[in-house]
């Protein structure tokens, strides 16, 4: 557990850097747009929200970023030494990648809500008034479930893919590449296979309004989990397939 705790944190110092880089710029970023007094409200509050576009580009970098510095920085051999399994490698290279989605998606929500939560009545009027506290948390609960699934399993098909291409001597950039299309069709093959499996799992269930003559009608719409978690549960397969790579083919190169 000791190992495993180190490794944690060793890669939470490694993100804490290129963490504060993206935050830093999103606050910055929020507060110029609230200083703008020209700007219309809806285009502040659609500005106010822009670092989250650039969210999942930086989440791809610094999850490529996790390996390959262990290369570049010829860290590599010293982890593939040590007496820790493929497993404790791997997943702690995943967590702080999931956690720093998480920092960085509460502080831009936080400071949107801070510097613009004032003009969000000014555009929609009354229109959520109606509607109880209740639907604000079911329905961001349901959007974090999902971004959490989505984000790791962007994450661990990047790993899986860098992991395998380490295998190939040569035009590893390519290889890389190919995998991760080659990646996409299994995924689909399968999910396709596991998805009637899963017909039991319980669809999210997301609140929707409908304004008909100055009343608010809610009204209910459920995406089904199962293709969902059959292509998350392929990805994971993957991930376990990097974990036993990891652990007993890749060497030094």
């Amino acid at each position: 557990m000791n190992s495993y705790l180190q490794l944690l944190r060793k890669e939470l110092l490694a993100l804490r850097w290129s963490m504060g880089v993206f935050v830093g710029l999103t606050l910055i970023w929020q507060v110029f747009v609230a200083t703008r007094t020209s700007w219309t409200a809806p285009v502040l509050l659609i500005n106010g929200l822009g670092p989250l576009s650039f969210l999942p580009m930086w989440l791809i970098w610094i999850s490529f970023q996790s390996y390959s510095t262990e290369w570049s920085n010829d860290t590599a051999y010293l982890l593939l030494s040590l007496p820790v399994k493929g497993w404790q490698v791997t997943t702690t290279k995943l967590f702080p990648v999931m956690i720093a989605f998480l920092v960085a998606l509460a502080v831009t929500i936080s400071g949107f809500l801070l510097l613009f939560g004032r003009l969000i009545p000014v555009v929609i009027g009354d229109t959520f008034a109606p509607l109880p506290a209740g639907w604000y948390l079911r329905n961001g609960v349901n959007l974090v479930v999902l971004g959490l699934l989505a984000v790791s399993a962007m994450v661990m098909l990047i790993h899986f893919a860098y992991i395998t291409s380490r295998l190939a001597k040569r035009f590893r950039g390519p290889v890389l590449a190919w995998i991760l299309l080659i990646s996409f069709w299994i995924i689909s093959r399968v999910g396709g296979l596991i998805e009637p499996i899963l017909h039991w799992v319980r669809p999210l269930t997301f609140d929707f309004f409908n304004i008909n003559q100055g009343l608010v009608d809610v009204y209910q719409f459920q995406l089904g989990l199962s293709p969902v978690l059959a292509i998350w549960l392929s990805i994971v397969g993957l991930f376990l397939l990097a974990t036993w790579l990891w652990e007993t083919q890749i060497e030094i190169a």
